[in-house]
């Protein structure tokens, strides 16, 4: 039965308000829980209700049109043998292999469509969902820590550069002691980070690409809740980055 929704009253207490018997089940119990009128909450909180709505709708894996679902196969095999090519060891195992999970992915994804259209109906819906989960979150998991290496190489790079412009200076300034060291380690680390990203800016969207990708699968697999705002706001983020790297190639993350 519909589950009810405490509100505030005017006296301080709640009082228990259940869904209408029209609001169903999935979106439109959403739409209702949300509420109906986001304008009466002002711009933010206009934009937090659509974002919260759009991640709440969410197609799941295996309810996506069947147009598509040949070519991320497909896609996702190439990108695997591209893969397999790469120069450098590390990114050669994490794309490798976060490629295949993107291929076990879809095919989970494909065997909740054969069961969606009635082809298969003694398919598990739940669990090939959770194994949907699982390897997508390995996927961008995967992609994440290629992008980590591709960090520490570029900030190993900039410090590199850094050490040769000081090499005429190299005496100890005035007043250096080691407390000095430690307490400003972390302020020289994120200004190190900054212009790093700052001189590689694909490597920038591909790290927050995947960050903002890796927040929808945790939520499903129980690891890490968010709001459904911030998933949505993820969701938004990284297909605008994902627009930008078709619209200009060269923003595209290279594999060496």
């Amino acid at each position: 039965p519909p589950l009810p929704v405490q509100t505030g009253s005017p006296g301080g207490g709640s009082q228990e308000v259940r869904p209408p018997p029209g609001a169903g089940t999935g979106g439109a119990r959403t739409h209702w829980a949300l509420g109906p009128e986001p304008r009466a909450r002002g711009p933010l909180g206009w934009v937090l209700w659509t974002l919260s709505h759009a991640s709440a709708t969410r197609p799941r894996a295996g309810t996506d049109s069947s147009g598509f679902r040949l070519g991320n196969v497909v896609h996702a095999v190439q990108a695997t043998q591209q893969s397999i090519h790469a120069a450098d060891l590390v990114p050669r195992f994490c794309l490798t292999l976060a490629n295949l999970n993107r291929v076990i992915y879809f095919i989970c994804d494909t065997v909740l469509w054969v069961r969606s259209v009635g082809l298969a109906s003694g398919v598990n819906k739940e669990k090939w969902q959770m194994w949907a989960a699982r390897h997508y979150c390995c996927s961008v998991l995967l992609s994440l820590l290629r992008d980590l290496y591709e960090i520490s190489l570029q900030m190993e790079q900039v410090a590199h550069d850094r050490a040769k412009r000081e090499e005429s200076s190299s005496q100890v300034p005035l007043g250096y002691s080691v407390a000095d060291e430690e307490t400003e380690w972390l302020q020289s680390f994120l200004l190190l980070l900054f212009r790093s990203l700052k001189k590689h800016p694909p490597l920038l969207l591909d790290t927050v690409k995947n960050v903002c990708d890796i927040l929808n699968p945790l939520d499903q697999l129980g690891i890490y809740k968010s709001n459904p705002g911030l998933i949505g706001l993820g969701c938004l983020v990284s297909s605008i980055a994902g627009i930008i790297t078709v619209a200009y190639p060269q923003m595209k993350l290279k594999t060496h």
